[in-house]
């Protein structure tokens, strides 16, 4: 027969806690995945455009976030495209080669020096994009709005000449896997190209 002074209190084991956390966090993963089958199986096959802009892309944290879920998105058999811009980047290198950005609405007015910076700072961005993608186990490639006449665009008519600022016309989504990758991630730059004279346009967002 025991005595009170035989008693000895029970104490909560770390190691079983753990365990009991542990098998907590796999319901709940459990349940995640399972609620999920019905989205994947409906999006299954879709193309997927997810377009972000320059600012974000100078936050290096929500960068790998972002590359992360499209890689995930592409494992789930969705078709992500990416279309990317990068205003301030943009804005930022033509500072520091002398050249004076000039807005007008809030919209860059864009020349053919412009245009030049515009195609080099983008290409860069688009670069690095796919390298991030590409670090988390996908395929990716960038290619731009006026490879195969990708995107079409006409020239922005307005009282002020904006230069080779236009507005999207057309989008050959046939194109987007001859040109790009058909079993992998594409990223798309921003310029395009204008119907009628043939030459590139920028589709530009107000600043």
């Amino acid at each position: 027969m025991t005595t009170p002074a035989d008693t000895v209190p029970l104490r909560h084991s770390p190691v079983s806690e753990t365990f009991c956390d542990r098998e907590r966090q796999n319901v709940n993963i459990s349940k995640i995945l399972i609620d999920a089958i019905h989205y994947i199986k409906k999006f299954e096959g879709d193309i997927f455009v997810i377009k972000f802009t320059g600012d974000i892309m100078r936050e290096e944290k929500v960068m790998e976030t972002i590359a992360q879920d499209l890689v995930l998105l592409h494992r789930m058999g969705v078709k992500p495209v990416v279309v990317h811009g990068g205003r301030l980047e943009i804005s930022d290198y033509m500072e520091k080669v002398g050249m004076k950005p000039k807005m007008v609405n809030g919209l860059r007015v864009t020349d053919e020096a412009t245009m030049d910076v515009v195609n080099m700072v983008l290409g860069k961005l688009g670069g690095e994009v796919v390298g991030c993608i590409n670090k988390y186990g996908a395929r990716s490639v960038c290619i731009n709005g006026t490879d195969a006449n990708l995107f079409v665009a006409d020239k922005r008519k307005s009282e002020i000449d904006l230069g080779t600022v236009g507005d999207i016309k057309k989008i050959n989504k046939d194109k987007l896997y001859f040109t790009g990758l058909t079993e992998g991630i594409n990223v798309v730059s921003e310029p395009l190209i204008n119907a009628s004279e043939n030459s590139s346009v920028k589709i530009l967002g107000k600043e």
